[in-house]
């Protein structure tokens, strides 16, 4: 929705900044940059990928794919649940 474009913009680049922070950080040897944190280090990626995975089930199908499939009758029922109105 246009109303939402500067905000999930600015979501998204705040999120990859604190990322990439968080990463340089931990990744001194304060944190967990040594012999044995390593493999923590590297495994951490995957807990976002899990969580992604886990939740995927519960995601609408794209309205836009039923049209290109030719069922416009589900894109019309993924529409009113997307957007709680009728097109």
């Amino acid at each position: 929705p246009a109303h939402l474009r500067g905000a999930l913009g600015t979501a998204n680049q705040l999120a990859l900044g604190l990322g990439m922070l968080a990463a340089q950080l931990l990744g001194l040897p304060a944190g967990l940059g040594t012999l044995q944190g390593w493999p923590v280090l590297l495994g951490l990626p995957a807990l976002p990928a899990l969580l992604q995975l886990l939740f995927q089930p519960l995601l609408l199908e794209s309205p836009r794919w039923y049209v290109v499939m030719g069922n416009d009758i589900m894109a019309e029922e993924m529409l009113v649940q997307l957007r709680d109105r009728p097109p």
